[in-house]
């Protein structure tokens, strides 16, 4: 017998009559259909956007799972009860780390320069 997913990340095993599961993160990747998601989504793109930093949607949705499937991994639980326990900073928390990865950056990108989904707008007078 195989390997199946069960859902939400378990991956089940039937190996000599015994079965075993184990635990995949990302197997379930949150929308932002799913209201908690779409909140965290659109507070963060509104700091980043205060700082002049645009990210493509994807993008955010994209840095937004991998988080909550860091935690998920974490906890062992789905990516879905993860979010749930999401800390209200979180917005701030990821903004703060696409900013530090911009920052180290080793190249500096030009004004309104596209670069691996994020543009960076410098809306300074």
């Amino acid at each position: 017998m195989g390997a199946h997913r069960t859902g939400h990340g378990w991956l089940e095993e039937a190996r000599d009559g015994d079965r075993t599961r184990s635990w995949h993160p990302g197997a379930v990747t949150i929308t932002r259909r799913t209201a908690l998601f779409a909140q965290i989504a659109q507070q963060t793109d509104e700091q980043l956007r205060e700082r002049g930093i645009v990210v493509e949607p994807q993008a955010l949705d994209a840095v937004i799972n991998h988080r909550v499937d860091q935690v998920a991994g974490r906890l062992r639980v789905s990516a879905r009860t993860a979010l749930l326990y999401a800390p209200a900073d979180l917005p701030t928390t990821l903004v703060n780390l696409i900013v530090d990865a911009i920052n180290t950056s080793s190249n500096e990108p030009a004004e309104g320069t596209r670069r691996g989904g994020l543009r960076v707008v410098d809306e300074r007078p």
